[in-house]
């Protein structure tokens, strides 16, 4: 399969990643990236494609998806597109590393279409892609404390 992905270290506690990931409703509470309906459990929901353009804003296409692994605190997939036609796969991996974790996000062409066509969706897909990871980090880590700025004319 034809896809990319991306792995972020997070200082917050899996489970509070988990939580986050699971609360659908509230992606538009906290990313412009991603906007899902349904629940966080085997089965259909709804997924809308945030794609990426040269100009403009993000263009939001509505799509029929499945949450497809759900492996609860460790691994959450769920598959979008249309029959036949195109099908991708998004997933993201949960992992502790010390007192904070390592989240592994990745999408995956599912149809021959989508591999065909596979450079043209992740050149649509990318950008939204990482600012989801980004906004995951932002939101459970807050903003990072602004740095002490350097007395003028004191040598240290």
């Amino acid at each position: 399969m034809s896809g990319f992905h991306a792995e972020v270290r997070i200082d917050a506690w899996p489970e509070r990643v988990w939580e986050l990931l699971l609360r659908f409703e509230d992606y538009p509470k906290w990313t412009r990236a991603l906007a899902l309906s349904g629940k966080a459990e085997k089965g259909p929901m709804d997924h809308v494609v945030p794609l990426a353009r040269r100009a403009g804003p993000i263009r939001r296409v509505s799509c029929p998806g499945e949450v497809t692994r759900l492996k609860p605190g460790r691994s959450l997939a769920w598959s979008f597109g249309w029959a036949g036609l195109v099908r991708f796969e998004l997933s993201f991996e949960l992992e502790p590393d010390g007192r904070g974790c390592r989240l592994r996000h990745g999408i995956e062409a599912q149809r021959q279409f989508s591999r065909i066509v596979g450079v043209r969706p992740e050149r649509l897909l990318k950008r939204p892609f990482e600012v989801f990871v980004n906004d995951v980090r932002r939101r459970l880590e807050g903003p990072a404390p602004p740095q002490p700025k350097p007395l003028a004319g004191r040598k240290i």
